[in-house]
């Protein structure tokens, strides 16, 4: 199982979370897929206000996913 699994099932969760509002991701080896799954959740979460992504191999391309979430 890669991070980027690990963060694709903590997005599906996630998705329907109701009381977490900040998650610390820092260091957990997330790529551009895993970004894209937590992008996805921001979408919808209306709960989560801060989400920690330093120290992870996020790339352009997940970077993107995760700033084009946060805009939207």
């Amino acid at each position: 199982c890669t991070d980027d699994e690990k963060a694709q099932r903590l997005a599906e969760g996630l998705a329907r979370n109701e009381s977490l509002t900040w998650l610390g991701l820092g260091s957990n080896q997330i790529g551009a897929a895993g970004a894209q799954a937590l992008a996805s959740m921001l979408q919808t979460n209306s709960t989560l206000r801060s989400l920690m992504l330093n120290h992870n191999p996020l790339g352009p391309l997940g970077a993107q996913h995760v700033a084009t979430a946060l805009l939207a």
